[in-house]
């Protein structure tokens, strides 16, 4: 039996698309789980050895793995299943992995308190059962484009945000970026980020990179620490993934 099983997971690893029918459903997950082959092929014989799911077509299928050529690794969509194979796969993936991945936005990765890169968001939670709850309460986020100022005569007021009184109300929020994105997001002299500066209201500190002579360029990050009012700060978010969205196409 176990021989069949295995064999099974072999061919349908070598494909580039993997449908699975769970047998309970009732939980979705609004972002794409990120998994290495060896992980997904454990994953689908704790799955199947334990008859949660079965293979599907495309029509009954509920839970779809779509290998990402790019990268060589698989992203799992999830539309609907029971929260113990959401458990399932998250357990195991820190079991392996010691992390979980997910496709999300800069807005996601500061939710799920990971960090972001390129559209990946990468995670080390020590509770799982809470981060499997911030997972279900994370929405796929949508960036909308907003325009770029050169003065501050430009701004013309849509929704006023008033500032706290408070500065307890003030809040901070600190995104980990590789050293180019953050380039990107500083623009020519400081401007691009002086224009988020304006738009947002927040105070926007972009700390120096932790790049080494042992660690190449592409692997440097660097932290941009973001404090303002909650309403403010998101503004400033979505401003930081439309420009780091479009940096990673143009690349």
């Amino acid at each position: 039996m176990r021989d069949c099983l295995s064999a099974m997971i072999d061919s349908v690893v070598n494909k580039d698309l993997i449908l699975l029918k769970p047998e309970k459903v009732g939980s979705y997950v609004g972002l794409a789980l990120v998994f290495e082959t060896f992980t997904l092929r454990q994953i689908l014989g704790n799955l199947l050895s334990m008859n949660s799911v079965s293979m599907a077509t495309n029509e009954d299928s509920t839970i779809r793995c779509k290998r990402n050529l790019l990268n060589s690794l698989w992203e799992v969509v999830i539309d609907n299943c029971h929260v113990s194979i959401i458990t399932s796969l998250i357990s195991i993936s820190m079991k392996i992995e010691n992390r979980i991945r997910l496709m999300g936005s800069v807005v996601n990765s500061v939710q799920l308190k990971g960090d972001y890169k390129s559209g990946m968001i990468t995670c080390y939670p020590t509770n799982i059962d809470q981060f499997i709850k911030s997972i279900l309460n994370c929405k796929s986020h949508t960036s909308f484009k907003t325009i770029l100022i050169d003065s501050a005569s430009q701004l013309r007021p849509v929704n006023r945000i008033v500032p706290p009184s408070e500065p307890s109300a003030y809040v901070t929020t600190t995104l980990t970026l590789p050293v180019k994105q953050v380039s990107a997001i500083l623009g020519p002299r400081g401007s691009i980020l002086n224009s988020i500066r304006l738009q947002s209201k927040c105070w926007i500190k972009v700390h120096p990179s932790n790049h080494s002579p042992f660690i190449s360029t592409k692997q440097s990050l660097q932290q941009v620490q973001i404090t303002g009012a909650k309403e403010n700060i998101s503004i400033a978010l979505i401003e930081i993934d439309r420009i780091c969205g479009t940096f990673v196409c143009a690349r």
